[in-house]
């Protein structure tokens, strides 16, 4: 039994000895020169994975998203063909792919990407006038409708960083060309009234309203000044010009020289000598002629 033991104590010492010289390979002695050649050179970055001798951290912006990587390329060509990226031919690459890196350089890739697409589009119709000798002055009749056409587009759009930055049109095909509308307008500044002709600029639909300056809400005065009586009319001075004279079949000629309130857009108050005129009158579509002067 005792003999047992000591040859199990020399076969352990042995394998001591032989794993304590297979851990001093590769190592250098105290002078530095290396006991032993080793493989290819590795130097190991603790707790991470192996890195090559020589290799230099480099930081790559791609798209705007920063990652870390070793290279032993000495360029920024060579140092993307050593991670297995290809730029296509619109990338912007900074800087320049010939340049030479150094340790904790930064690489900066913009992708950039262009798409062709096509697109209908509308091709809005225009409108044309001819004069209407028939027409009063101041109004129009359509003679035919409009239609819009259509077109084909071409369209490259740029992409940078996977977002849209720019579209142009590179060509553009007439499927349906449009067809214009024609609008006839009034040219007539003539309006004969017992035989007589009555000149005027501009002819005017418009809701008409009468009323009765009573003492009892009013001082007889208008806008203007002048005295509240029959044929004088209250306008919207940015539809007919205060001063203005007027002729309305039904009530006759009249001078707008009043505004109110209520008077906006195309319509006409219109004064009489007493309450019951004006609720005679009430409320009415009226055309309102604009008197020409001389």
């Amino acid at each position: 039994m005792q003999k047992t033991i000591s040859v199990l104590a020399v076969v352990l010492v042995l394998a001591a000895a032989a794993a304590a010289g297979a851990a001093a390979v590769g190592k250098t002695n105290r002078t530095g020169a290396k006991t032993q050649a080793s493989g290819p050179q590795e130097a190991l970055r603790p707790g991470v994975w192996p890195v090559a001798a020589g290799a230099r951290p480099v930081v790559l912006d791609l798209a705007g998203q920063r990652l870390g990587r070793w290279t032993t390329a000495p360029t920024v060509s060579g140092t993307l063909a050593e991670w297995g990226f290809a730029p296509s031919p619109l990338d912007r690459i900074a800087p320049a792919p010939g340049t030479t890196l150094v340790a904790d350089a930064a690489v900066h890739i913009t992708q950039v990407q262009k798409l062709v697409t096509n697109r209908r589009v509308p091709l809005p119709y225009q409108t044309t006038t001819q004069s209407d000798p028939s027409l009063f002055a101041g109004f129009s009749h359509p003679v035919s409708y409009g239609q819009d056409g259509l077109a084909l587009e071409r369209i490259v759009t740029t992409y940078v960083n996977g977002k849209a930055a720019a579209s142009q049109i590179l060509s553009q095909r007439v499927l349906r060309p449009p067809v214009n509308a024609v609008l006839a307008v009034g040219t007539l500044h003539v309006l004969y009234r017992g035989g007589s002709p009555l000149r005027f600029s501009k002819a005017l639909n418009m809701l008409s309203t009468g009323y009765y300056p009573s003492p009892t809400w009013s001082n007889g005065y208008t806008a203007t000044g002048v005295r509240a009586t029959f044929g004088i009319v209250a306008v919207d001075p940015s539809v007919i010009p205060l001063g203005s004279r007027l002729y309305i079949p039904g009530y006759g000629y009249a001078l707008a020289a009043d505004t109110g309130g209520a008077i906006v857009g195309n319509r006409i108050d219109l004064c009489f000598d007493s309450e019951q005129q004006a609720l005679d009158w009430g409320v009415r579509e009226m055309r309102v002629y604009v008197l020409s002067w001389g």
